[in-house]
């Protein structure tokens, strides 16, 4: 299907009223949401509802048509604010054309309620009368029945089609627009009475004027009435086909009634069907809207033989002679087409002109055929002139005819977007409309169409399943996927795509509240309300964050390390700006960091991205992402499980639990979920032997810890864990030999010699002791962080940068910690003989730090033991150079 692509196509940034209507709809899509409704069963198990309680059933359409109702006021406050001065002036151009979408919003909300209330009756009704059998159930349910007005109402209740027709019938006649019907004037015909008295008096005759009063004299004379009676009446009668247009034939009688007229008021009522309590023992249905009269006091009333009335109508509609007005009221009264379209102007006069027939003619149909009291009076020997446009017998064969119109206005109107929907909901193919959306959403992208419709759309979705309709679950869920996606497109709505993601089935919302995340680049405040907000419509947290975490990690990471394996190392300024690259990484992790759960997960991605920021140098980054943790980031049960890999040495990790520091127990390949067991279990109970534990006395604990995470073996987050603190380590080392190296540039000439010296020997020992204790000395990314997993491509990958880090970090610490000792002999002597003693450091086997001197490489083919040595030959010869002195 094409849809309008002119007046609805999405050209420019959402204005302000867009803004608040989208908000206003989305607030009681909220308030819903939060409130104690009847559980709605998807309609696939509609066999279920038959059953339920009509209480029930009438409880869901209550709350459905209220929810409506509160789209009708949404509306009516959009329509109330275009209409006044404000709305004219801040949209001076497009005012009249919002006005009018906003009108047929409106009234595509009142057409759903009605038809969806009588099919949501219908699917739960007992009686469930099919097309097939729908004759034969009327024509011996009628049998029982003597008078119309009753056998009308049992068809209603009978024939769903029909009782839909009447319910569109009266939709169309409540949202009619409003018009100016001609005021009351008291007596008949006073200008033609006065000007034959006139006439009378000077004993003149006006041979085009009538000579008689009756109402039929200008028929019988073939004469006009005076000028002036002759406006009115023409007036008149377009005012009673408005009032009939609009459902107000009371009012038009009424009209009739005021101005002296009662014999056409008379004419217009012989339209109600014939009923007489005493003959079938009922009460009238004051509700039902067949009659001119609702008084259900009488005890007979209606016309006998309405068939002979509906003639009668006929012929006054096929005389040329009389006003087009009149003409036409008294065609549709009868059933006829030809003289109503000709006045028809709109979409909607046109199909409320043929259902009003359609109806008619159905009825009269069925009333025909069925047993009678009385005998219709035979009208086939009278002549009328025979229609031009055939009376439709269904709404799919009026839809028909009214798509192949001619008439160009009437055309437009036709595909205008909000009167696509209400056709389609008439003629019962919503569905066949969302499929077509929806694949026209896919060609076309979201862009391209009108947010607002999308968001009218979305709404009319979610209620068709409220009421339990028939609906393409997936043609639904691609155009909520849809509106979605738009939603995060604009600033102004971006905390309502959590509402409406929810509305997804399965793992759907997940992904797409995912994907949304990760294009968002605010602060952590702002990003962790939309965790809130998805926490709040039940979305899957744990899957969002982890799974934007993932996406963003996995779109923005480094590929390849070729450059880097081929050229020199080149270290960031530990204080250089980030790249919006690297910024992005670092608030990946800061999703997985909401949930304290997580931290253990978001350890491995932690050392994981530290590991590729180092590999290129990227030490402000490295330093930016550790920056960015929480606090509490470091868990003890880390620090428990990483002991038997060796020695911390890291001051601010220490053990302090006397029963951990000798805890051994650990076995390094049961899940991390059963040491997570364990290490509570011993922190609650400290006086027992950690030695000899039964795991079966605390297998059934609840750990507040992330699933997925309790089943990667311990060695996993313990290995992690132990790397995430030389890495740490690492960092620490660089910027405090970039401290030290800017101090050393910064020597005074004369003044505060004394002073930038005490700070000089402070800045150099720290430097030496995180660069030699915890780097040198700690077998740095040695064999305790190394993982060995048989086929695992992730396993490799990872001990292969661990593997050219060493080769990288390694020489470069060993350069600085000599750059540090033999540039800073000058304020304390001893350190140029630790400078040449660094031979020895380098000569320990347990340290391996060897290797990764002599390692070649395209940079270095004979490694970069050859630069190392040229720095000892530097020291050993300022020592001699010193000795001489």
């Amino acid at each position: 299907m094409e849809h309008n692509k002119s007046s609805f196509m999405f050209q420019e940034p959402v204005d302000e009223y867009d803004n608040e209507a989208i908000l206003l709809f989305s607030d009681m899509e909220d308030l819903q949401q939060s409130q104690t409704i009847p559980n709605m069963e998807n309609h696939k198990s509609l066999n279920n509802i038959i059953c339920e309680d009509e209480k029930k059933i009438d409880a869901k359409i209550n709350f459905n048509n209220l929810k409506i109702q509160k789209y009708i006021e949404i509306c009516n406050s959009r329509i109330k604010y275009f209409n006044s001065c404000e709305g004219k002036e801040s949209y001076p151009h497009e005012y009249e054309d919002l006005l009018q979408r906003w009108n047929l919003e409106k009234n595509t909300w009142d057409l759903a309620k009605s038809i969806y209330s009588i099919r949501m009756y219908d699917y739960n009704s007992a009686l469930t009368v099919t097309s097939s059998n729908l004759t034969n159930y009327l024509k011996e349910s009628l049998k029982e029945i003597k008078t119309d007005y009753y056998k009308v109402q049992k068809i209603f209740e009978a024939d769903k089609h029909l009782a839909e027709s009447l319910a569109i019938k009266t939709w169309l006649e409540n949202s009619a627009p409003k018009t100016r019907y001609i005021e009351t004037r008291p007596g008949y015909w006073p200008f033609t009475k006065k000007e034959i008295e006139i006439s009378n008096k000077k004993s003149e005759t006006n041979k085009t004027l009538v000579t008689q009063l009756d109402p039929d004299a200008t028929t019988r004379q073939q004469k006009n009435l005076a000028f002036e009676d002759q406006e009115y009446e023409r007036l008149m009668f377009q005012s009673l086909f408005d009032y009939l247009r609009r459902g107000k034939l009371r009012d038009a009688m009424l009209l009739c009634i005021k101005n002296d007229e009662p014999w056409r008021a008379a004419s217009l009522r012989g339209g109600m069907y014939f009923f007489d309590n005493n003959i079938d023992n009922n009460s009238i249905d004051s509700s039902l809207e067949l009659s001119a009269s609702n008084n259900s006091n009488f005890l007979t009333g209606g016309n006998i033989n309405r068939e002979l009335w509906k003639y009668m109508c006929s012929a006054i509609a096929c005389d040329n002679n009389r006003n087009i007005y009149e003409r036409s009221l008294y065609g549709i009264l009868s059933g006829r087409l030809d003289e109503a379209l000709t006045i028809c102007n709109t979409w909607e006069d046109v199909l409320w002109a043929e259902i009003t027939c359609m109806i008619e003619q159905n009825l009269s149909n069925i009333l025909l055929g069925s047993e009678n009291m009385f005998e219709a009076v035979n009208t086939q020997s009278l002549e009328n002139s025979i229609q031009k446009a055939t009376v439709s017998s269904s709404l799919a064969d009026i839809f028909f005819k009214l798509n192949s119109y001619s008439e160009n206005e009437i055309k437009k109107q036709i595909s205008d977007p909000f009167r696509e929907v209400q056709a389609a909901l008439m003629n019962d193919n919503f569905n066949d409309y969302i499929k077509n959306y929806a694949a026209d959403l896919r060609d076309r992208g979201v862009g391209s169409f009108d947010l607002q419709f999308l968001r009218f759309l979305v709404h009319l979705i979610l209620i068709t399943r409220q009421y339990n309709q028939p609906i393409d679950e997936m043609a639904g869920d691609s155009i909520i996927s849809s509106y979605v996606q738009a939603l995060s497109l604009s600033e102004s709505h971006k905390a309502l795509i959590a509402l409406y993601a929810s509305k997804l089935p399965g793992n759907l919302p997940n992904l797409l509240y995912s994907e949304f995340l990760t294009k968002q680049s605010d602060g952590v405040e702002s990003r962790l309300i939309y965790i809130q907000l998805a926490e709040q419509y039940k979305l899957n947290t744990n899957f969002i964050v982890k799974n934007t975490a993932l996406r963003i990690l996995e779109n923005h990471c480094y590929k390849s390390y070729n450059d880097v394996m081929n050229n020199e190392l080149e270290i960031s300024n530990v204080d250089g700006a980030l790249t919006l690259e690297e910024v992005s990484l670092i608030r990946a992790i800061e999703w997985l960091n909401f949930y304290p759960y997580l931290y253990s997960y978001s350890l491995l991605q932690v050392v994981s991205l530290v590991r590729k920021f180092m590999i290129y140098g990227r030490v402000n980054a490295a330093v930016a992402l550790f920056n960015s943790l929480p606090d509490n980031f470091v868990q003890s049960s880390w620090r428990y499980a990483a002991l038997g890999l060796g020695s911390i040495n890291h001051g601010d990790f220490s053990v302090d639990n006397e029963s951990f520091k000798s805890l051994r127990v650990i076995d390094q390949s049961k899940s991390w979920g059963e040491t997570l067991k364990l290490i509570q279990f011993i922190t609650n109970n400290p006086e027992l032997d950690s030695s000899d534990i039964d795991y079966n006395l605390f297998k059934d604990t609840i750990l507040d810890e992330d699933s997925e995470t309790q089943q990667w073996p311990t060695a996993v987050i313990s290995t992690a864990f132990y790397e995430y603190i030389q890495l740490l380590s690492l960092c620490d080392g660089i910027i405090a030999f970039n401290k030290y190296k800017a101090h050393m540039k910064d020597k005074p000439h004369s003044d505060n010699k004394s002073e930038w010296f005490m700070v000089a020997i402070d800045l150099t020992n720290s430097a030496e002791n995180i660069i030699r204790q915890r780097v040198l000395e700690a077998d740095w990314l040695g064999s305790s962080v190394m993982l060995f997993e048989k086929n695992s491509t992730q396993t490799e990958y990872r001990n292969f940068e661990i593997e050219l880090l060493r080769k990288q970090y390694i020489p470069y610490c060993v350069f600085s910690l000599h750059d540090i000792l033999f540039e800073s002999h000058s304020y304390i002597p001893r350190n140029l003989k630790r400078s040449l003693d660094i031979a020895q450091l380098v000569a320990d086997d347990t340290h391996n730090i060897s290797g990764e001197l002599t390692a070649t490489s395209n940079q270095y083919p004979n490694g970069k033991m050859h630069k190392f040595l040229q720095l000892i030959r530097k020291s050993a010869l300022e020592m001699l150079k010193e000795q001489e002195q």
